[in-house]
């Protein structure tokens, strides 16, 4: 009777699982296992003889587990073999052969079925398969571990402190600002850590700043997200480096050793050495024998020199351990350790975090820009209400940190602390931390201060909320030396909120300048704001021509207030409101004091004022000339009548080359001012200032012959104080950066005499 054979439907492909180093050769290695993860499925069966919380021992078998993968081919046993060893995780102080079997099974001749038994060799002699992984994501993944560790260790030695009734916070800071080294691959690198917030870092190595959101899920991997992808890290230190796995792929860093140190790298015990002691030994020559895993193996040595042996045979040994030592042949040949200093190939950052999570993280002591992150949750909001909101949390949240520390002696505001949460220690690193970084919290609530000065404008609102209003009270009450700007400017913002909106001021000063019977000079005295620069200049184009004029004659009193003016004009010239007047300096006797002629106009724009400067320095010509018409002649001995004659022709016909010689003279003697020009810029549109530089400099021959010693542009500004931008003769009419903004600095018109 025969028996015939049934039909094959299913077929079969078994891994065994080593622990075993690919890395090196296959060499066994031996140590603890913590975790072991495998879920058997309808495809795949396994089993493993070793648990969790076992090991391998040093003379066990290296062989621990065993898959076996069906499929209705062969194809598709080998796609679910790959797919069940990707699923893996073996964590522990072994290595295994996981990782390398994914990369054998995905080859082109197994995949043809075109093996034999001496392909596996032949791969592993020619070390043609590997796991290869990005050598710039493998190093900012092994900082990631590194900066995380360094964290979590910072932070417990804090709390330990804390449990031991200790109270120095003086570690804190570096938990969230260090330096740490990672090298790889003869190259070291060098990382800055920033901490952001609780769960991001900044780090910075050569050309590269890199943003990472890292958390520790509850199996103790790290989910790093940065270059816009999320990444599994896992690491372990050992006594040769660090062993890290990135997205399941190992990679061992070692740990940089002095080159004359020669250690093990698997556990086991001494057999021989191979040389004697003080013999000589090549750079790749075997010096020791030992056995590991029922294994002997021979190690080689990294350099060549003079062995000195540390050890005697059949000492046990671990992985690290210093066999020997070498006397280095020539040590200038020793491989040199470089330092990156390049750029990473990382992708694009991530998004950027929310505003009021960067201002919540600053608030919390993390580092940040404090006008950046104080600018930022307004952009956008156009409900006073939303935005009173956000400033009330942000005070309130600085006030709760510092009420802890407010009056106290810092040892006894830890002590405390420690006693309120001895259950919870991480709040009082989360409080001191915050504290620490006063002078920065400090800049935010001083730059969040600014911006409610601007909410009227912003948002038409009279007054802020009383919420707000009681916070800024608060404020406003701190009494230590560190509060007392902070104190200030909300006491200021308080009596701000009491005084009318700027529409209102506005308003009540053009009913003042409409007024006939208001007496300008008394108003331009005022020692209120009600006719403050901010107003005056919001009036230099209203319809009313009374009030406009009105405006322009009550601003150049009071910018010029310290002085002694002698007589004042403002009318219309050519369509511009320009106002003529001539002042003395204050602190000169009057007899002695020269006189100073100015000159005000307003202009649409600063197109306008390239098509109008011409006409405007005509205007000041023909001023000088009606001053110099105007006044007698007898007392000036200088010139006889003729000469003086050829002098107002020279002035009249603006020949620049009468400047010379007695002309000169003539000036000092006769009523001829020192000229100032002011123009306002109606639209309120600054420009660039080389344009304002580069206009002047067309005209500076013009400037020059009516000696004008300083053109100020006041640029009238919604709301606010204008902007001033002062070109003077003595620096050749380029503008001073010291003096923007700055009203006319009259000291600046000394005569020369």
């Amino acid at each position: 009777m025969e028996e015939e054979y049934k039909p094959i439907k299913t077929h079969v492909i078994a891994a065994s699982i080593t622990a075993e180093n690919p890395d090196k050769g296959f060499k066994p290695t031996s140590g603890s296992v913590e975790r072991i993860k495998f879920q058997s499925t309808n495809s795949v069966w396994g089993y493993f003889s070793v648990g969790a919380n076992g090991g391998i021992h040093e003379f066990a078998d290296s062989q621990f587990g065993h898959l076996f993968a069906k499929g209705a081919n062969r194809e598709e046993a080998r796609k679910a073999l790959i797919f069940a060893l990707k699923q893996i995780e073996v964590r522990g102080e072994i290595r295994t052969t996981v990782e390398y079997l994914v990369q054998l099974l995905e080859t082109k001749e197994f995949i043809e079925n075109t093996i034999d038994t001496s392909w596996l060799d032949g791969l592993i002699r020619e070390k043609s398969v590997s796991v290869e992984l990005d050598k710039d994501l493998t190093v900012v993944s092994a900082a990631v571990f590194r900066a995380f560790q360094n964290v979590k260790e910072g932070t417990e030695e804090v709390k330990e402190s804390f449990r031991k009734g200790q109270v120095s916070v003086g570690a804190i800071p570096a938990i969230n600002s260090f330096d740490l080294e990672v090298a790889y691959d003869d190259v070291k690198y060098p990382f800055h850590v920033e901490r952001k917030s609780p769960d991001t870092f900044i780090l910075t190595c050569g050309e590269s700043t890199i943003k990472v959101q890292v958390t520790e899920n509850a199996e103790g991997i790290l989910i790093a997200k940065f270059g816009g992808a999320a990444h599994r890290i896992f690491g372990m230190d050992e006594p040769l480096g660090l062993r890290l796995v990135v997205d399941g792929n190992t990679v061992l860093m070692p740990a940089i050793f002095d080159p004359s140190e020669l250690r093990t790298d698997v556990t086991g015990k001494v057999v021989r050495y191979l040389q004697e002691n003080g013999g000589d030994v090549e750079a790749g020559q075997p010096y020791v024998e030992v056995e590991a895993i029922k294994m002997m193996m021979a190690l080689k040595s990294s350099e060549s020199g003079k062995i000195t042996q540390s050890l005697s045979p059949g000492s046990v040994i671990s992985a690290g351990d210093m066999l020997a030592s070498l006397e280095l042949k020539d040590p200038s040949k020793v491989k040199k350790i470089g330092t990156f200093k390049g750029k990473f190939s990382i992708g694009g950052s991530d998004k950027a975090t929310s505003p009021m999570d960067d201002l919540k993280n600053l608030l919390a002591g993390f580092s940040g820009d404090a006008e950046v992150v104080a600018q930022r949750p307004f952009d956008g909001v156009t409900d006073p209400e939303e935005a009173a909101a956000i400033v009330t949390e942000a005070f309130t949240e600085f006030l709760r940190v510092e009420t802890i520390f407010a009056g106290k002696l810092l040892d006894d505001a830890v002590r405390d602390l420690t006693k309120a949460n001895a259950d919870n220690l991480q709040v009082v690193i989360a409080e001191n931390q915050a504290h620490q970084q006063l002078r920065n919290r400090a800049r935010l609530v001083l730059a969040m201060l600014r911006q409610v000065k601007l909410f009227s404008d912003r948002f038409g609102a009279a007054r802020l909320p009383e919420n707000l209003m009681n916070v800024l009270g608060q404020l406003a009450e701190l009494k230590d030396k560190v509060y007392g700007e902070i104190a200030l400017a909300a006491d200021e913002l308080i009596h701000q909120s009491k005084v009318p909106s700027f529409a209102s001021r506005a308003e009540e000063l053009r009913a003042q300048l409409n007024n006939p019977v208001t007496d300008l000079i008394k108003l331009s005295k005022s020692s209120t704001i009600s006719a403050g620069v901010d107003l005056l200049t919001s009036l230099f184009t209203d319809p009313t021509c009374d009030v406009k004029m009105a405006a322009m004659e009550v601003y150049v009193r009071r910018v010029y207030g310290a002085q002694r003016i002698l007589d004042l004009e403002v009318t219309e010239r050519d369509g511009r409101l320009t106002c003529f007047f001539t002042f003395q300096l204050a602190d000169v006797e009057q007899s002695e004091a020269p006189i100073r002629l100015g000159i005000f106009s307003v202009v649409p724009s600063f197109d306008a004022l390239k098509q109008d400067i011409s006409g405007i320095l005509e205007n000041l010509r023909e001023r000088i000339y009606q001053r110099i018409e105007e006044t007698p002649i007898a007392p000036f001995n200088m010139f006889n009548e003729p000469e003086f004659n050829m002098f107002l022709f020279a002035i009249n016909s603006q020949i620049p080359d009468f400047q010379a010689g007695y002309e000169k003279h003539a000036r000092r003697n006769l009523p001829f001012p020192l000229c100032i020009v002011h123009v306002a810029i109606a639209d309120g549109k600054t420009g660039e200032i080389k344009d304002f530089e580069d206009l002047l400099a067309e005209h500076r021959r013009d400037l020059d012959y009516l000696e004008v010693q300083e053109v100020n542009f006041v640029i009238p500004n919604n709301k606010r104080d204008p902007t001033y931008f002062t070109f003077q003769e003595k620096n050749g009419f380029v503008e001073d950066p010291i003096r923007r903004n700055m009203p006319p600095m009259l000291e600046s018109y000394e005569m020369d005499v």
